[in-house]
């Protein structure tokens, strides 16, 4: 059996990879959505991660230079995963700050109206910082996913 397997994954590794790396981009662009990752730069990730599923999907069936160019777009796609780190990185800490202020300052304003219960003011908090994460793996999964994928659709069957 682990022989057979072996013999047919040998025939099939550029379509096993091709096709992790479409349900990678496609389990991303899910987790991008399920945090409402999608104004303004945050819809890079998820062009990028749409493009790169589709590169890819077309990656299976493309002949000679059309290879090449599909690999190169998923090359920029793998690019948008590290322009997403710097954006974390940079970015990340500055409105975690400013989240974190205007939680505070939300929290302060709740303690001065008279009718709001203490029980309130945490249970907004705690539902304000969770809209405020970043997704953390997302943009390095991205650019692996990336780089996986030129590979793929590079790659020549063998056999």
């Amino acid at each position: 059996m682990t022989e057979k397997l072996s013999k047919w994954l040998g025939l099939h590794l550029r379509e096993v990879v091709i096709v992790g790396v479409v349900a990678g981009f496609a389990m991303v662009v899910i987790e991008l959505l399920l945090m409402r990752h999608t104004e303004g730069k945050q819809l890079i990730a998820l062009a990028g991660c749409t493009a790169g599923a589709l590169f890819a999907l077309l990656g299976l069936k493309a002949q000679g230079k059309l290879r090449a160019i599909l690999a190169a777009g998923l090359l920029a796609v793998a690019f948008t995963g590290l322009l997403g780190v710097y954006f974390h990185l940079t970015h990340g800490e500055e409105e975690e700050e400013h989240a974190a202020l205007t939680r505070l300052a939300r929290w302060a304003e709740a303690q001065t109206i008279a009718h709001a219960s203490e029980a309130d003011a945490p249970k907004k908090d705690a539902e304000e910082g969770e809209e405020e994460h970043l997704p953390p793996l997302a943009p390095l999964s991205v650019s692996g996913l990336g780089m996986l994928g030129a590979l793929g659709v590079l790659a020549r069957r063998q056999g």
